[in-house]
């Protein structure tokens, strides 16, 4: 959804970073937590650190969109 927005809006042309930090690395990071999820039948243990790992993934991915927000809406 938020690369379909992404490319409809004329106000911005994102950049690369702007594509990997919005759509790729979320969607990468979701994928893994699911599929940790699967692998927690048998790797109880190895999946809780793919969690943990891919959480910081998305806390660091939505800490760079806040501040490339408010660098926006500011400078």
């Amino acid at each position: 959804m938020v690369s379909r927005r992404m490319l409809r809006q004329s106000a911005y042309q994102p950049e690369f970073e702007d594509w990997v930090f919005h759509g790729v690395l979320p969607f990468i990071a979701y994928a893994a937590i699911a599929a940790t999820a699967f692998a927690a039948r048998t790797h109880l243990v190895e999946s809780l650190f793919g969690v943990g790992g891919w959480g910081v993934a998305i806390a660091l991915s939505g800490i760079h969109n806040a501040w490339d927000g408010v660098a926006y809406q500011y400078w």
